[in-house]
């Protein structure tokens, strides 16, 4: 029993590695633009520092020089100390990637090692029980980090649907669709993890069961803005439903 139980608690930490390496590569990408924009911000506050220190007559003339400079020091301090952050908070990022990609490898076929080993295994009616409740608690937190992907993205996706309740035609930087297709992805791999979950554990609604034409299934933009609100309270019940089971 204890193999098996361990057997189990590998193939969980399988899923949740599966859903946080993406995530994970999501944050590197921003940290990347974002460390990129620090360093223009810091070159530009030393090259206009560097250029008082021999100011031209023009700004002689204009005065202030020492107080420009004190200001562009401390700004130049303040830019230096968010890119030291951002590249040591990147550093940690791809120490821990490196560390799940190479723990996920080592963890290849979990799922069918625990599948077959559960299978042939003689279990006593306390065993099965047993087992039931060791399957929620290693399936649960995917599933619960699963519905909170969704989650955000449909609300992601709301205050683009108020715009267009209230504005005729819809925005060329309008970003409705691109959330509710995120909201969709994350809500098929929801299902899967709640597929693998004792039965009755959690609801799964009409929005899950059919994501993709959920919201656009109506005509009206108000009709549409519904719906989404309806998904968003579907989801967010499986979401509480699983959080009960922790």
């Amino acid at each position: 029993m204890e193999s098996l139980i361990q057997m189990l608690k590998d193939y969980g930490r399988c899923l949740s590695l599966e859903d946080s390496i993406p995530q994970w590569e999501q944050e590197r990408a921003e940290l990347k633009v974002r460390i990129g924009e620090l360093r223009l911000n810091r070159d530009q506050k030393q090259w206009e520092l560097d250029r008082l220190e021999n100011p031209s007559l023009f700004q002689r003339l204009l005065g202030k020089v020492g107080e420009k400079k004190e200001k562009l020091t401390k700004q130049l301090r303040e830019v230096t100390a968010a890119l030291n952050a951002a590249v040591w908070e990147r550093d940690a990022l791809d120490k821990r990637m490196e560390e799940g990609k190479q723990e996920l490898e080592a963890l290849s076929g979990s799922r069918e090692h625990y599948l077959q080993a559960k299978e042939e295994a003689q279990l006593s009616s306390m065993e099965e029980s047993q087992l039931i409740m060791e399957e929620i608690a290693a399936f649960t937190p995917a599933a619960m980090d699963a519905a909170d992907r969704v989650l955000d993205a449909l609300e992601s996706a709301r205050p683009w649907m108020q715009r267009d309740v209230r504005y005729t035609g819809v925005s060329p930087t309008n970003r409705k669709m691109e959330c509710l297709a995120l909201a969709a992805e994350n809500a098929h791999r929801l299902v899967d993890l709640l597929g693998i979950l004792p039965e009755g554990c959690a609801n799964i609604g009409s929005y899950l069961r059919a994501p993709e034409g959920y919201v656009d299934a109506v005509t009206m933009e108000y009709a549409k803005l519904d719906r989404l609100n309806n998904a968003i309270n579907q989801v967010r019940e499986t979401r509480n439903q699983l959080g009960m089971l922790q």
